[in-house]
């Protein structure tokens, strides 16, 4: 009964073949972040929102200098 629809609705095809391209770019994207190699790399990223400038940065001196700050703040 559905392919007769489709067969006739040639159109219709269109909006089934993008949302079977974005499930299969979804998917792949998934198990790509959750098999990456990188997982320490990933987690250290991760906490970057919840800690002190100074936990992230290793070495002061080999960071890039900070914006200008207006005087007088």
């Amino acid at each position: 009964m559905y392919h007769e629809y489709f067969i006739q609705k040639g159109v219709l095809l269109l909006p089934v073949v993008a949302m079977l391209a974005f499930i299969v770019t979804f998917f792949s994207i998934v198990v790509a972040t959750y098999r990456s190699s990188r997982r320490a790399e990933l987690d250290t990223l991760s906490q970057l929102p919840l800690s002190d400038d100074s936990d992230m940065i290793p070495d002061r001196k080999q960071s890039p200098p900070s914006a200008k700050t207006v005087e007088g703040e």
